[in-house]
């Protein structure tokens, strides 16, 4: 089931009605017929079930809530609907809970978005997302949902479950960039965890971290919305950016602002600050912080390298005694290494997949 555009703008009206069926149920084996291409569904016990299921696509965004609330563990701030909605209206792309029925229960659904832009189905929430799940009662019923995905589609940032190992998806999916995160309950101070580096890797972080305090800066930590804040970080982080070939500033993007203003104004689940450092009369760097529940999560900054060498280091350390400190289990900073978390971060495996 390919298509280029929208799936609910498509000019056909045979795709119209199509479409407007599978908003309202289409059996599955209408899309996966008992062949002898479909054999491997049709085994392992799954040609009694396969005549019980029923597919359905959710676009309103209130049922696709109702759904996300019934399946999610929340065990990350990616968990909350709140956050996943300042995306929703930051970037204004239509929601596709690709779901199976069996009569009126729901055994499986794969929370989407269709990007308008790039015209992919995504993670509800855009590629951005990490800590993605895929929603089942029984992960018997994965390789059916997976078969009949819409497609272009790409979903990344998943773990690998151990139930897979059997199923078709399991050759299916490749490595992600992994995750950088460290555990912290083992340290009581930040020069408990300073002392797990080897000797190289402690003695250069001292060494950034001196040569940032030599410099007197100034700590402010803001909780909570702050509209210099945000206009700081979106400014530093433009400029951050600019001189770097290989990446570009998630804020050139203006419904990427809209949505962080979102994440920070409505934030109710996690607690949103910033921790901002000043050296004489200018901002050398500003991040935001997110915490929720046992998690430290960084998931955005910027600071101004060039006129303030070791800055970055600086405010790891500053946010890992700020982690230690409030008792938080783990810190999470994300799936972007930008060439240094690898030294003073643990990685944790993601996978992803697409057609």
């Amino acid at each position: 089931m390919k298509n280029n555009g929208n799936l609910f703008a498509m000019v056909s009206d045979e795709s119209r009605i199509f479409f407007k069926e599978l908003q309202q149920g289409i059996p599955l084996s209408y899309f996966i017929p008992k062949t002898k291409h479909n054999f491997f569904f049709y085994k392992n016990g799954l040609s009694h079930i396969i005549p019980r299921l029923k597919v359905k696509a959710h676009i309103d965004i209130n049922e696709c809530y109702e759904i996300w609330e019934n399946f999610t563990q929340k065990k990350s701030v990616f968990d909350e609907w709140e956050f996943r909605y300042a995306w929703y209206k930051g970037f204004e792309n239509e929601p596709f809970f690709y779901t199976l029925y069996e009569g009126k229960n729901i055994v499986g659904s794969v929370p989407l978005w269709y990007n308008k832009s790039k015209n992919i189905y995504e993670w509800f929430g855009s590629d951005w997302m990490e800590d993605n799940k895929f929603f089942f009662k029984d992960h018997e019923y994965i390789d059916l949902l997976f078969k009949i995905l819409p497609s272009p589609i790409y979903l990344g940032s998943f773990e690998y479950q151990t139930q897979w190992k059997n199923k078709n998806i399991f050759s299916e999916i490749i490595p992600d960039d992994p995750k950088n995160i460290k555990k912290l309950t083992e340290y009581s101070s930040i020069d408990d965890l300073l002392r797990s580096f080897n000797k190289k890797r402690r003695y250069n972080f001292k060494y950034d971290v001196k040569k940032i305090e030599k410099q007197k800066p100034r700590i402010t930590i803001v909780k909570g919305y702050n509209e210099e804040c945000m206009r700081m970080l979106f400014k530093l982080n433009i400029q951050r950016f600019k001189s770097d070939e290989n990446h570009k500033s998630i804020f050139e993007d203006e419904r990427m602002k809209k949505t962080f203003e979102l994440l920070v104004k409505k934030a109710k689940t996690y607690e949103a600050k910033f921790i901002k450092v000043d050296i004489g009369r200018k901002t050398a760097a500003i991040d935001l912080i997110l915490e929720y529940k046992n998690i430290y999560c960084t998931p955005i900054g910027a600071n101004n390298i060039a006129e303030f060498n070791g800055i970055g280091v600086f405010m790891m350390y500053k946010e890992f005694e700020d982690a230690i400190k409030n008792k938080f289990e783990f810190i999470d900073t994300l799936q972007e290494d930008y060439g240094w978390k690898h030294r003073y971060l643990d990685k944790s495996p993601l996978f992803k997949w697409q057609k």
